[in-house]
């Protein structure tokens, strides 16, 4: 297949759209024609190349452009399949009956979705709503340093709350005329959503210093995003899958969706939310939340990932709380039970006690 002579090279966490949108600029043709004309797609919406792009597509691309197979379907969202989410053709209830165990620190309840509200039992767990009225995050630190503008995909991740290179919270809306960054402008002015569409440059928008904790689970994310793995301690790495199944059964855990749950009712309170007054907004699923909620439900997860800042459920010297290593050593036997390759772990793992214990502690 002839190589194409004009074929700049994908930028770091670029997505496919953008990738695709930068092809299109360089032989000045509009991105959905290009699209149609040198790629023969049908007119579909360029956001949903990076969900989903049909294989055909990856294997133009790679002979077109000589880059490898594995450079561009790092640019989709499926690179993040069987570490992230188990797959995305597995909308909600479904994704997470498989991502987590049906467990709840509150225990006459599980993780049942059945009576979920409509409009939330299609999302995938971790991935942000793609609508094109959703709000999309950024760094304006990143989009400063240029020259290339361009959307990452790890700002796809609803866990993506700060940015690991500059170390500050992201976010999604102009604070010039207070309105949301959507996803919709982003597609509609590829090259120059730089601005917002009142005219405001992005990259000025002020930025605030990202929380110790929530820039430590970021690294420990990243670190499973490109390994496939974490390392937590001296001990033996865990699999980067398990991490964020940990991770989720805790953010799922303090979702306030039931009339009475002590347990994370007394995490909010620790925190200084109360989670009487605030139980509608603690009831939304993390990846509908706003940016500074999902900020704040981290900030308070993390303290039972492992974290060296999560000491606020230990006691004085560090350590896990009463009875919490035997139900960290139960959680994390019946985790890795599901979730190991092997379907098998020693029930006094020291890497599980020490993830799991602190989130416990609390438990009645």
């Amino acid at each position: 297949m002839t190589r194409w002579p004009l074929h700049p090279a994908p930028q770091d966490d670029e997505t496919l759209s953008s990738w695709l949108t930068r092809l299109a600029v360089a032989y000045e043709m509009e991105p959905i024609a290009f699209c149609h004309d040198a790629l023969a797609l049908p007119n579909q919406s360029l956001q949903e190349l990076d969900d989903s792009p049909p294989a055909r597509l990856i294997t133009t691309l790679v002979d077109h452009t000589g880059w490898s197979l594995s450079r561009v379907e790092a640019m989709t969202l499926r690179h993040y399949e069987g570490i992230v989410f188990e797959t995305l053709d597995l909308a909600a209830p479904q994704a997470m009956a498989v991502l987590i165990l049906r467990f709840h620190p509150d225990r006459r309840h599980s993780d049942d979705r059945a009576h979920e509200r409509r409009q939330w039992r299609q999302l995938t767990p971790w991935l942000l709503p793609r609508e094109a009225t959703a709000a999309m995050p950024f760094c304006p630190l990143c989009i400063a340093e240029g020259p290339v503008v361009y959307p990452r995909t790890a700002w796809s991740l609803a866990f993506t709350t700060v940015c690991r290179r500059h170390e500050v919270v992201l976010r999604d809306s102009c604070p010039a005329c207070a309105e949301p960054v959507l996803r919709f402008w982003v597609r509609l002015a590829p090259q120059g959503w730089a601005h917002c569409w009142c005219g405001a440059t992005l990259a000025l928008v002020p930025t605030v210093r990202a929380p110790a904790p929530v820039l430590w689970l970021a690294n420990r994310a990243h670190e499973a995003l490109t390994t496939g793995e974490v390392v937590l301690d001296a001990s033996v790495p865990m699999p980067g899958r398990t991490y964020f199944a940990i991770l989720r059964a805790f953010v799922e855990s303090v979702r306030l969706r039931w009339a009475h749950q002590p347990w994370a009712e007394s995490c909010w309170r620790g925190l200084g939310v109360d989670p009487v007054v605030m139980r509608s907004q603690l009831a939304v699923p993390f990846e509908v939340q706003p940016l500074s909620w999902r900020l704040r439900i981290l900030e308070l997860g993390v303290r039972g990932t492992g974290s060296p800042h999560g000491r606020a459920f230990a006691d004085q010297d560090g350590h896990p709380g009463p009875g919490s290593v035997g139900r960290a050593q139960y959680l994390g036997s019946r985790l890795h039970e599901r979730l190991s390759p092997c379907g098998h772990v020693h029930r006094g793992d020291p890497v599980t006690v020490a993830l799991i214990s602190p989130v416990l502690v609390c438990c009645p």
